[in-house]
C-alpha cells in the first residue's frame, strides 16, 4: 500500500512537472510570437486612420450624405492640413449594443490598424439584450474555475487539439461552456453579429456552389454590414445575373444605396425590385424606413402595410409600423404592432427589442417607465420560446420584473473593460464618446476607473435644451437622432475634446 502511494505521488509530481514545463514553453513562446506581431502590426497600421464604433449614433441615422459624425469629424482634422490626411472610418450599426460591438472590435483592428479607437454606445443596451445572457453566464462558480483554467496555455492548447479532433473550428460564443457551440450557418452568425465567421462560412459555402442565391445574398448582406459597399454590391449583381426576379438582391442594391446615403437611388432599386418580385416584403420596408426618417409617417405606414400583405412573415415591416406609431407616442398603437410582427415572424429580434423600447423613459431612456405586462405578453412569448431564444430570454427578464439596472451596468462595464484591454494589447489608444441622447453614468464612471478619456456630448446637448434651443435645429424628425447639424456638433464636441487632451493621432501639422 505504501508503495503504491508512492508511485501515485511520483506519478502526479512528475506529471505536474510536465504540464509545468509545457506551460512555460508556450508562455515564452507566445511572449515572443507577440512581440513579433506588435512589430508587425506597428508597420503596418496608420496612425491618421481613426476607427469610430458604435450604434445608430455613430452609424448616422437622421444624417444625409456624408452628415455622420465620423465624416463630420474628419472634414475638420482635414481643414487646412498639410502632409497625409487622415483617414475617419465608421463603422457604426444601428442597434448594434457593446456586447456587439466587442466582439467585432478584434477583427476591424486587424483590418484597420487605426491610430486610434473612438467607442461609442447608446440606449440599444436596455432593449437589445443580445450577449446579456452571456454575461449573466459568466458570473458563477464553474464560470469563474473555466475562464481560470483557460488562463493556462497548456489547457487552451488541450482544448484546441480536442476540438480539432472533433472536426470543431470556432472557440465557443462569449460566455458559453466550451463545446456548448453548435454548429451555425452564415446567417445565425451574421445574426449574432459574428460577421467576419459569417463572411468566412458564405465564401467557403460559395466555393462549393458559387450558383447559390441565398447565399449570394447572405455574403452581400455580411459585406454590407462591415461597410464594403463595393463587395456588398458585386454580390447582389452576381445574384441578379443569375436571377433578375429575385427580390432580395434588389432589397440589398437598395441597402448599398442606403448606405452611401443616396437615397434617391436606393428608393430607384426597391422600386424595381417590388416590380422584379412583388412577393417580397423587404423592398416594401426599404422605402417605408426612408419615409419614416424623413417623418413621412403616412407614406411609411402605406408601404409597411403593403409590404405585409405582400409578404406577411416579412418582421421588419411591422418593427417599422411600431417604430412609426412610438414615434408619434402611440405607444399602445406600437406594441401591438410589434406583437404583431413577433406572431409573423417568431424568429425576428427587432420585434422583441421593440417591445422593450416602448417601457423605456423618453425623457432619460430609462427603464423607469414600467415593464411589459406579463399577463398580457407572457402567453405570446412562451409560445415562441420554445423556438426562439429571444422570445426565451424577453419571458425571463418580464418574469423578474426587469430589475436588472444593476446587471446592466455591469455587463457594460465588463464590455468597456474588454474593449479597452483590446485596443491596448495591439498599442492602440481607445476614447469613449458619449451619445447626445442618452445619460449613462456607468459609462463615465468606467472611462474614469480605466483610465480612459472620456468626451461628452451628452453634457453639450443637456445645455442647449437647457438654453430654449428647439430641438427640431438638431434632431432629425424621428425626435431622437441627430440631423446633420446635430451630427457636426458632436463631430466639434469630439475633435476639440482630442485637441485638448492632445489625443490627435499622429499629430498636426
Amino acid at each position: 500500500m505504501k508503495g503504491w502511494k508512492g508511485k501515485a505521488g511520483a506519478l502526479f509530481l512528475g506529471l505536474a512537472a510536465a504540464l509545468l514545463c509545457v506551460e512555460v514553453f508556450l508562455r515564452v513562446f507566445g511572449f515572443a510570437y507577440m512581440k513579433s506581431r506588435e512589430e508587425e502590426t506597428r508597420s503596418a497600421s496608420s496612425p491618421r486612420t481613426i476607427l469610430c464604433v458604435g450604434g445608430s449614433f455613430t452609424h448616422g441615422i437622421g444624417s444625409t450624405k456624408g452628415g455622420d459624425y465620423p465624416s463630420r469629424l474628419q472634414a475638420l482634422l482635414n481643414d487646412g492640413l498639410a502632409g497625409e490626411p487622415y483617414k475617419v472610418v465608421n463603422r457604426g450599426v444601428p442597434a448594434n449594443n457593446l456586447a456587439m460591438i466587442v466582439r467585432n472590435l478584434p477583427a476591424q483592428l486587424e483590418e484597420f490598424r487605426p491610430g486610434l479607437v473612438l467607442l461609442s454606445v447608446s440606449s440599444a443596451i436596455y432593449w437589445n439584450y443580445w450577449g446579456y445572457q452571456a454575461h449573466r453566464g459568466g458570473e458563477g462558480l464553474a464560470a469563474w474555475f473555466n475562464r481560470l483554467l483557460y488562463r493556462t496555455r497548456t489547457w487552451k492548447l488541450a482544448v484546441l487539439i480536442a476540438r480539432g479532433m472533433k472536426g470543431e473550428s470556432r472557440a465557443p460564443a462569449a460566455g458559453a461552456p466550451v463545446g456548448a457551440e453548435e454548429e451555425k450557418d452564415g446567417w445565425q452568425l451574421r445574426r449574432e453579429q459574428r460577421l467576419s465567421e459569417a463572411e468566412a462560412w458564405f465564401e467557403r459555402a460559395l466555393a462549393r456552389r458559387p450558383r447559390h442565391i441565398r447565399n449570394l445574398i447572405g455574403q452581400g448582406l455580411t459585406r454590407l454590414d462591415r461597410d464594403r459597399s463595393a463587395e456588398a454590391e458585386a454580390s447582389f449583381r452576381r445574384a441578379l445575373e443569375l436571377k433578375p426576379e429575385t427580390g432580395a438582391a434588389y432589397w440589398g442594391m437598395g441597402l448599398v444605396y442606403r448606405q452611401l446615403r443616396e437615397t434617391g437611388k436606393s428608393m430607384e432599386w426597391f422600386r424595381k425590385g417590388i416590380k422584379a418580385g412583388p412577393d417580397f416584403g423587404g423592398n416594401y420596408w426599404g422605402i417605408a424606413n426612408i419615409l419614416r426618417e424623413r417623418g413621412d409617417y403616412a407614406g411609411a405606414v402605406k408601404w409597411s402595410k403593403d409590404g405585409i400583405k405582400a409578404h406577411p412573415t416579412f418582421a421588419l415591416n411591422y418593427w417599422n409600423l411600431g417604430l412609426a406609431a412610438r414615434e408619434q407616442g402611440k405607444l399602445e398603437e406600437a406594441r401591438n404592432w410589434f406583437e404583431a410582427g413577433i406572431r409573423a415572424d417568431p424568429q425576428s429580434r427587432q420585434n422583441y427589442m421593440g417591445i422593450q423600447m416602448t417601457y423605456l423613459n423618453e425623457a432619460g431612456m430609462a427603464l423607469g417607465a414600467g415593464s411589459p405586462d406579463l399577463a398580457v405578453y407572457g402567453p405570446l412569448l412562451q409560445e415562441s420560446a420554445a423556438f426562439s431564444p429571444d422570445a426565451a430570454e424577453h419571458l425571463e427578464l418580464i418574469r423578474r420584473e426587469r430589475r436588472i439596472s444593476e446587471e446592466i451596468d455591469r455587463w457594460v462595464a465588463a464590455d468597456m473593460e474588454k474593449a479597452a484591454a483590446l485596443c491596448r494589447e495591439k498599442g492602440i489608444p481607445v476614447v469613449f464618446v458619449s451619445n447626445p441622447r442618452w445619460r449613462m453614468d456607468v459609462f463615465g464612471d468606467t472611462a474614469a476607473r480605466l483610465g480612459v478619456p472620456y468626451i461628452d456630448n451628452f453634457s453639450v446637448f443637456s445645455r442647449l435644451w437647457e438654453e430654449g434651443k428647439p430641438k427640431a435645429d438638431y434632431l432629425a424628425p424621428d425626435g431622437w437622432h441627430c440631423n446633420d447639424r446635430g451630427y457636426e456638433l458632436m463631430a466639434g464636441t469630439v475633435f476639440d475634446g482630442l485637441k485638448s487632451k492632445n489625443l490627435l493621432p499622429g499629430g498636426r501639422e
